[in-house]
């Protein structure tokens, strides 16, 4: 599947040594999915969607090879209507416990009005 950035934004941010995404903030977030390779894709679709629900924005976030499953979760979110793609952030990270660079991607996606309106519609049944 190929992601559809005409409304998103892409940032590259190369040898950033910090989690904080630019804004100084470095707590963990309840809306925020780190994203591995340990856990099938369909269970972080299923998880942000239920974020989703909760929140306006959800960022998904991945190291490495679990870059390919946050692109896959965020299309799937796009596709199916619960989410456009806000902004796409990329890096490269410096781990404590390794010499080498890790790649890093953060996808920013937004809940869609489709997503808003069926919890509408649930919440006046």
């Amino acid at each position: 599947p190929k992601m559809d950035t005409n409304n998103a934004t892409i940032t590259s941010n190369n040898n950033n040594t910090n989690n904080d995404n630019g804004n100084g903030n470095n707590e963990r977030s309840k809306n925020k999915i780190q994203v591995s390779v340990n856990r099938p894709n369909q269970f972080y679709t299923e998880l942000a969607i239920q974020l989703l629900k909760q929140n306006e924005e959800i960022e998904l976030s991945g190291l490495g090879s679990a870059i390919t499953s946050v692109v896959t979760i965020s299309e799937k979110l796009r596709t199916n209507g619960y989410a456009d793609v806000k902004k796409i952030y990329t890096s490269t990270i410096s781990l404590p416990d390794r010499p080498t660079q890790k790649a890093k991607i953060q996808i920013v996606v937004k809940r869609s009005q489709k997503l808003l309106e069926s919890l509408q519609e649930v919440g006046t049944s």
